[in-house]
């Protein structure tokens, strides 16, 4: 009998300890996760090549100007941010969508922007980056600048042009075209600023059906994804007008997917996961339990 006691009274600490462990702030928790700002220091007038954590690399001929169109002198600025994963974009609350709601395949994602004294400058040339070689990118992808919750094209051409050994400016870039090099991408980019540059294209499988999620649990603060299986593609749900129901519209019909829920009931963190085939008219119900920041963040490595 006292075997039995001692097991017991393990089990309710067990219980409980899981429960004071799911006792944090999802929303806080996804902030913390962002994608570092990395920050470099060059020289005004003088070339630049960096190369970020994750593979984004900038050239340029190191020439920015002010409002009125004059060079700057002196150490400036750059800030960089990279994603490429679909874990990254949850964390950065990055969906790849259209203003017209068409989803997009992504082949990564950043912002740049360079200042001096707090001041923000603009290049006079464009800026050539090059995207690095994850699996999504190729050179059928374009790049599209964030504005509000969509994406609006910059005016980039593909160009089939070869290029040289990625050292120097090309000054080929101020056309704004597109040019290959090795495995990766490069890019040239006349417009910059805090605001995330998505590299993609638009998935247009037919036919295209409306998710609606169900959860069991009205929950305090929530947020939706759903993430694709063979694209890297991830687009939040939206609040429908029941408690507890979200959707999104323009999915493909047929494609593998998983719906992510994750939110907070009271002072619990909750997390539900739907995996499937989405069907049309297609509703997920999904049931939501308490989870640490310990399974939260293998529940979203797990995705990508």
């Amino acid at each position: 009998m006292k075997n039995y006691s001692v097991v017991l009274a393990m089990c309710v600490f067990l219980i409980s300890c899981k429960k004071d462990e799911a006792k944090f702030n999802t929303t806080d928790f996804l902030d913390s996760k962002r994608a570092t700002i990395q920050t470099f220091t060059v020289q005004a007038g003088q070339p630049i090549n960096i190369t970020g954590e994750k593979g984004f690399q900038i050239i340029h001929d190191g020439v920015f100007v002010n409002s009125s169109g004059m060079p700057i002198s002196g150490d400036v600025t750059i800030r960089l941010r990279e994603v490429t994963k679909k874990s990254e974009a949850i964390y950065n609350r990055l969906s790849m969508f259209t203003e017209g709601d068409t989803l997009l395949r992504s082949g990564g994602m950043f912002t740049l922007s360079v200042s001096q004294n707090g001041y923000s400058y603009s290049p006079q040339n464009p800026i050539q980056i090059i995207v690095p070689s994850i699996a999504e990118a190729d050179t059928n992808m374009q790049l599209y600048n964030r504005v509000n919750w969509g994406f609006i094209y910059q005016g980039i051409t593909y160009d089939n042009t070869s290029w040289n050994n990625g050292a120097d400016y090309d000054t080929s870039c101020s056309s704004l075209s597109i040019l290959t090099y090795s495995y990766n991408i490069m890019y040239c980019l006349n417009d910059i600023g805090i605001e995330w540059v998505n590299l993609d294209y638009p998935l247009y499988p037919q036919p295209l059906t409306t998710v609606n999620v169900v959860s069991n649990v009205v929950m305090s603060s929530s947020e939706v994804y759903i993430v694709f299986d063979n694209f890297n593609t991830v687009a939040h749900f939206y609040p429908d007008s029941l408690p507890g129901t979200y959707n999104r519209i323009n999915v493909p019909v047929g494609e593998p997917v998983k719906i992510i829920v994750i939110g907070n009931s009271g002072e619990e963190a909750v997390f539900g996961k739907y995996s499937g085939v989405v069907t049309e008219d297609m509703v997920a119900n999904i049931n939501v339990n308490p989870i640490t920041q310990e399974e939260l963040e293998a529940e979203l490595s797990a995705i990508d």
